[in-house]
């Protein structure tokens, strides 16, 4: 799933469709005002969200390859396919 929101504080990322629980409101409540259940989506830590890589569709870890001269910029790459995915810094 997508990234909805970042904690930053606590390190954790709200996953869209990931994590989802059922918090019971009393009537009232302003997304349900005649109480019952409410499906939302809790945080996760972002040490559990891994990247896609973008040749093969799976899940996978990245690695940072060091520049061969001088002067150009770090490269992040994907474990899996070796597909580049950005120049760093």
């Amino acid at each position: 799933g997508k990234i909805a929101r970042v904690i930053h504080d606590k390190n954790k990322v709200v996953v869209e469709g990931v994590n989802r629980v059922y918090k019971h409101v009393k009537r009232g409540h302003p997304k349900a005002p005649q109480g019952g259940r409410l499906s939302i989506e809790m945080p996760i830590d972002a040490s559990n969200v891994m990247l896609i890589d973008p040749q093969t569709d799976k899940p996978t870890r990245t690695r940072i390859v060091l520049p061969t001269i001088k002067g150009e910029k770090k490269t992040l790459v994907t474990k899996r396919s070796g597909a580049e995915l950005r120049k760093i810094g």
